[in-house]
């Protein structure tokens, strides 16, 4: 009887030494999803790992011995935890229905299971460093047990996740923006719609779980100060980690360097002019020619290749441009008339003497002929009336009429004289001439003078695409053309050279000053120019900021000044401008406007502009300054331009994002014709369309 009785007494002692090496973990589990039933608590799995990586199963059980029918919160892990080493984790994962949820770590450390431990009655809460333990969705209880917790299970997260380098160096950029596509934030889900680099250049982003494939395409968007945007296309798999290869971001300044020396040793990188320009700055590079030559040539002539005796394109030239009509049953050549009137006559049809129509007067103040072919019986248009009025070439004073389409009795006669006294009172005789120019006026009793006449043997005519052209009562008006010719001139100087900041005070001064020569298309490009180089080539961001929005708000500032200008170039006729390279310069101008509404439309989007506050800007137009010529104020020169305030734009990104595609449009089916017709080498605009088109979609 006593050996039986030793024997349960060391049996029990066993067990309670036993018992006294195991700890109860009591969980509670709750569903972090919203609209979703309650957690299946039979299907939560568990297993520890130990401090070497090796997995080991435990079960869950039952916290009262009573549950017989059913699994209710809490649940409970009894275990020797202590031999699992000095710092070891539970691991708890979940499966419903075949959707998988995310493993939930809990990190625990051996001295929390001590007999010293829990004879402090500490409490792990106590802990100094405990949030680190907790985990995600891991909260202790506060309970008398040490060891309650509650855990909170979700379904699968989708991470996305990658690093962000400069270009150039390689190096980590920080305080990049990164934007997740749209189509991906709406189906799966997000914590956040952009996040910002590290300093390591890292981001993640953490999406829901979807147990659909997607059938879009995925993209992140980049954006970084004084870098080009960036769009970078990824495949999604849902459910797991996403991680991108490293995506390199390009610099404002480093985005357009070309290698100039592969296209031509004459040629260098020039990062005021933003493109490859020759060695010599006089001169322009010609791709179709593979040669630099004259960067303009003058009125009336037009760019012309020279040849040496090996048949080898030895330079560019610029040679006189030669109209030769022959009309069979003409002996002599007849003249030609080329003519211009006021804005007032815009719209008006021009009629011979025997009432027929020859010709019509368009927006830019030019007359357009009409020619009859007799093989088409279509009527072609010119620039110039050809002229074999016998009674005009015997000294006779030719007359002609001006009428309003659908105003048949309102009628205007103009004359054109045999012969016209010139400024310095000599007598011009006009049929001894093979061509000349008129310029007429309308007055104030509604009656047609003329203006002047232009031989263009004697002196350079004027460009035919002008705007209203005012005579000055007051002022001489040779010299102030000749301060306007070398206002030009120094303009064209400073904008071969790309030195926008010297260009800018001559093409302010011309349109202060130089309203009619401002209007010809060669100066107006100029000009167009160089008031958006002023945010083109600024490469802050900031700096930009300041130039379109706050510097001069109420005031002009260079940004309202190029939109003014872009559209005066609009209204311009190109089809009578004798230039060579009409299309070609036609798509270099629209390249400038996709550049320029490029740059402000990633800005507008970075600064997330138009959202919160509209941003409203005096939209203005550049006209004549009729006052000048109304006060006769000394302060007031004449033939002065001003910029006029029209109304209030509502500027935002989706208004200059859709310039911009506009223009790039445009650009294409110009560089396409001028590349048929003038050997125009175009650029591809494709990597700017993808953009935009991104940044417009994503656009919250």
């Amino acid at each position: 009887m006593n050996k039986i009785f030793s024997f349960v007494f060391i049996v029990l002692c066993f067990c309670t030494l036993l018992n006294a090496k195991k700890n109860t973990i009591r969980i509670t589990f709750e569903n972090g999803e919203d609209h979703v039933k309650e957690i299946q608590l039979k299907e939560v799995k568990c297993k520890i790992q130990d401090e070497d990586g090796v997995s080991h199963d435990v079960k869950l059980r039952k916290d009262k011995w009573y549950q017989f029918f059913s699994w209710k919160n809490p649940l409970r892990i009894k275990d020797e935890f202590w031999k699992y080493g000095e710092k070891f984790s539970l691991i708890i994962s979940y499966t419903e229905n075949g959707e998988a949820w995310e493993d939930v770590e809990m990190k625990l450390k051996r001295k929390w299971f001590t007999p010293e431990f829990i004879k402090k009655k500490k409490r792990l809460n106590e802990e100094p460093d405990i949030g680190y333990y907790e985990g995600e969705g891991i909260k202790i209880v506060q309970d008398k047990d040490p060891y309650a917790f509650k855990v909170t299970l979700e379904k699968k997260i989708t991470k996305i996740t990658g690093r962000v380098l400069d270009f150039e160096t390689r190096k980590p950029l920080s305080k990049v923006r990164v934007i997740v596509d749209q189509e991906t934030d709406n189906y799966l889900g997000s914590e956040n719609d952009s996040k910002y680099t590290d300093s390591d250049g890292r981001y993640e982003f953490k999406k829901k779980y979807s147990d659909n494939p997607p059938d879009w395409s995925p993209y992140v968007i980049l954006l970084k100060d004084e870098y080009y945007p960036k769009q970078k296309h990824f495949k999604l798999e849902i459910g797991k980690v996403n991680t991108l290869p490293d995506i390199l971001m390009e610099s404002r300044r480093k985005r357009d360097l070309r290698d100039c020396k592969n296209i031509s040793p004459v040629l260098e990188w020039n990062p005021e002019c933003y493109e490859c320009t020759c060695s010599d700055l006089d001169l322009k590079w010609y791709p179709q020619y593979k040669i630099c030559g004259p960067p303009d040539c003058p009125e009336g002539e037009i760019l012309e290749p020279i040849y040496n005796k090996q048949d080898e394109m030895w330079e560019l030239d610029c040679k006189k441009m030669i109209l030769v009509i022959i009309e069979p049953d003409i002996i002599e050549q007849p003249i030609l008339i080329s003519m211009t009137f006021s804005h007032d006559m815009e719209g008006f049809n021009i009629l011979n003497d025997e009432g027929e129509k020859i010709g019509e007067i368009r927006a830019n103040g030019g007359a357009i002929f009409f020619v009859k072919d007799e093989e088409t019986n279509k009527m072609d248009e010119y620039p110039m009336l050809m002229f074999d009025d016998p009674y005009f070439n015997a000294g006779i004073t030719a007359q002609f009429f001006v009428q309003k389409e659908g105003q048949k009795d309102e009628q205007f006669e103009f004359d054109l004289p045999s012969e016209h006294q010139t400024e310095d009172g000599n007598i011009l005789r006009l049929n001894a001439l093979r061509s000349f120019k008129v310029n007429y006026l309308t007055g104030d009793n509604g009656q047609i003078y003329i203006r002047d006449i232009r031989d263009p043997v004697q002196t350079e005519p004027e460009d035919t695409n002008t705007r209203p052209v005012f005579s000055n009562p007051y002022q001489d008006d040779t010299s102030a053309k000749s301060d306007c010719e070398k206002r030009i001139e120094d303009l064209k100087n400073e904008v071969n050279y790309c030195n926008w900041t010297d260009a800018l005070e001559f093409a302010i001064e011309i349109c202060d000053s130089c309203y009619n020569e401002s209007q010809h298309i060669t100066v107006a490009k100029d000009i167009a120019k160089v008031f958006a180089m002023q945010i083109i080539t600024e490469e802050s961001d900031a700096l930009t900021y300041n130039r379109i929005v706050k510097d001069n708000l109420e005031n002009q500032n260079h940004f309202q000044r190029a939109l003014a200008w872009f559209d005066l170039i609009e209204s311009l006729d190109w089809k009578g401008i004798n230039i060579s390279r009409t299309l070609t310069e036609q798509a270099e101008l629209k390249l400038l406007e996709v550049r320029f509404y490029f740059r402000v439309a990633e800005l507008f989007y970075k600064k997330g502009f138009g959202k919160a506050t509209q941003i409203k800007l005096n939209s203005l137009i550049y006209k004549f300054n009729q006052k000048s010529n109304e006060t006769g104020d000394d302060y007031l020169a004449f033939n002065s331009g001003i910029f006029e305030k029209q109304y209030k734009e509502e500027v935002t990104f989706i208004w200059l994002a859709q310039r911009a595609l506009k223009k790039v449009d445009q650009y294409n089916d110009l560089a396409k014709v001028a590349g048929k017709h003038e050997h125009y080498l175009p650029l591809r605009l494709s990597y700017e369309k993808k953009i935009l088109n991104a940044l417009v979609k994503n656009y919250k």
